[in-house]
């Protein structure tokens, strides 16, 4: 999974995303969004291992990008279910 900012204007910005991995482990890198900073912020990594929830709160989501890169040895399965809070529009009153 390439690095990427979950930005659906559906989802509420304010629940935390949690992410559940199940499987091999893989790395999960956060880079900071500001790529521009006088300072630059270094990576962080995370090792995801099995049975793992990551829950990442606001405003994680909107200050980093994160990802899972490539392993060409990893030859385990993996799943990873992500939940995350939709916002539901109301319905117009009559």
């Amino acid at each position: 999974m390439g690095f990427h900012k979950d930005d659906e204007k559906e989802l509420n910005p304010d629940v935390p995303i949690a992410s559940l991995t199940l499987g091999a482990e893989r790395d999960f890198i956060f880079q900071h969004s500001d790529r521009r900073a006088a300072v630059r912020i270094p990576d962080e990594k995370l090792v995801l291992t099995d049975g793992l929830l990551l829950l990442m709160r606001p405003p994680t989501n909107q200050l980093w990008y994160h990802g899972v890169p490539m392993r060409r040895k990893c030859v385990a399965p993996r799943i990873n279910l992500t939940f995350r809070s939709i916002l539901v529009k109301k319905p117009p009153s009559s």
